[in-house]
């Protein structure tokens, strides 16, 4: 299906998104694997209410194609979608187990051979799917059996979940159970051309009213106007490179990013902000300082992520009573006064 933003799109089993010739990535900009019991429980009665000869649809899976090096697999970097494909590599790293347990090794090698994991032409290994720095760890250890040493979070969650829904399954019904999944789920596959077409798309597909956070949708605003810039001063990969910064930063230190970016839109002393932002207003107020106050205070696009970037980890060594700009008595002195501040408001 081609259309005027530069993308095609097929409608695919499970079976034939996990084998094709790519592997898939998450970039760290992208937010971490978030799906609860709701969504997991859905996509399980969706497996089990599935009837002979009929279809399931999951939704749709936003790619980029991005080049390997020499004999490498090329990557499809998920833009969007990356929730569903994570979910359901987790069911079929926890059937491989099942099957294991009860004997059918081959059956789980099939599964860990063709959907989790993948070689190249000198026959290196890799994930078939890597989810970004922060939530692939604990999927390295799902897909490498490693359950008991994953860290607390959603991914453990998820196995929990499931390993409690496949634990009572004899042989036929994981077997039908399997082929349902693979054989009668579908996915949208949308490939896009570039990063304009794909964060267009993904604007387009979630839109407000939808799970996505406000930080979410300013990652994607901030990278969609970098991509179909025309001003050569404007770089995307050091865009890219600066919210990576940012959010690698954000993520281990705060269970709330947006509170970092409504603090910086108060305080900056350029472009000038008069009154408060909730989160509520956070992403208009993003789009209107990117749209007409940035270009009228005289500051590009790339310098403002930059800045972000930069704030973000004073903002961190604040909040964690870190700050090292000054002589060790200066530090110290600092430090202790953050600490007590804290204790006083909390």
């Amino acid at each position: 299906m081609p259309s005027g933003i530069g993308l095609s799109a097929t409608e695919d089993t499970v079976e034939q998104v996990l084998t094709r010739n790519y592997r898939y990535t998450v970039p760290d900009y992208q937010r971490r694997y978030s799906w609860q019991e709701e969504q997991w429980a859905a996509l399980w009665a969706d497996l089990n209410s599935i009837q002979e000869n009929s279809t399931h649809f999951l939704g749709s899976v936003v790619l980029i194609e991005r080049s390997g090096g020499l004999n490498e697999l090329n990557k499809l970097e998920i833009v969007d979608g990356q929730q569903r494909i994570a979910t359901i590599t987790v069911v079929l790293s926890l059937m491989r187990e099942k099957y294991y347990e009860m004997g059918e090794s081959e059956q789980a090698e099939d599964i860990e051979n063709k959907y989790l994991k993948k070689r190249d032409l000198d026959r290196n290994e890799y994930q078939n799917l890597t989810l970004s720095t922060f939530d692939n760890p604990d999927l390295k250890k799902v897909i490498e059996r490693d359950y008991n040493k994953m860290d607390d979070g959603q991914l453990r969650e998820a196995v929990q979940f499931y390993v409690k829904k496949l634990e009572s399954l004899d042989v036929d019904k994981l077997d039908t159970l399997r082929k349902r999944l693979l054989a009668s789920v579908t996915l949208v596959s949308i490939r896009c051309e570039g990063e304009q077409s794909a964060f267009r798309l993904f604007e387009t597909l979630n839109d407000r009213g939808m799970e996505l956070s406000s930080v979410d949708l300013m990652k994607n605003y901030t990278f969609s106007k970098a991509a179909s810039a025309s001003d050569s001063e404007i770089s995307y990969e050091k865009i890219q490179e600066d919210w990576e910064r940012l959010i690698k930063t954000l993520m281990p230190n705060m269970s709330q990013p947006s509170r970092f970016f409504r603090h910086y839109i108060m305080s900056a002393a350029e472009p000038d902000y008069d009154g408060d932002v909730s989160d509520y207003k956070l992403y208009d107020e993003y789009q209107k300082i990117v749209d007409s106050k940035l270009p009228d205070s005289g500051i590009s696009l790339n310098e403002y992520v930059e800045e972000l970037a930069d704030k973000a980890e004073l903002y961190a060594k604040i909040l964690n009573h870190e700050i090292d700009m000054y002589d060790d008595d200066g530090n110290e002195a600092i430090n202790s006064k953050l600490e007590d501040l804290e204790i006083r408001l909390w």
